[in-house]
């Protein structure tokens, strides 16, 4: 997701290039650089050890995505990220509901390993 590639995604997608999308659909999505820094700011509200699992998780999400050219996978995965962003800034992480089947079926095998380590990571710092 290098800023020029993404960048010229967005812009695809907020001029209707993308056509899967309705008017109403498209959101206005922040660049990435300034979507992960309003992140890591997000985070400071946190306890010390749920700031730093949040904001290493948060890193390297960002950096195995920095290489995608897809528009539609980078406006999923900026899209993502902005509701984990405003779930931060109103609180509402605190009433995270668990991901159902179906959710969990979708994601790709790599992703579901990805999520058990940061269950068993979440669950170290609990003890």
């Amino acid at each position: 997701m290098r800023i020029g590639r993404s960048l010229s995604a967005l812009s695809q997608f907020r001029n209707g290039g993308i056509r899967n999308f309705s008017a109403g659909d498209k959101p206005d999505i922040i660049k990435p650089l300034s979507l992960y820094r309003k992140i890591v700011r997000a985070h400071r509200a946190l306890p010390s050890d749920m700031r730093t699992l949040g904001s290493l998780y948060a890193r390297s999400e960002f950096k195995q995505h920095k290489d995608v050219t897809n528009a539609y996978q980078v406006v999923a995965f900026l899209t993502e990220w902005q509701k984990y962003l405003d779930n931060m800034v109103s609180n509402q992480w605190q009433n995270v509901q668990a991901l159902d089947s179906s959710q969990i079926d979708r994601l790709p095998d790599d992703k579901v390993g990805q999520l058990h380590e940061l269950m068993q990571a979440a669950r170290e710092v609990r003890k």
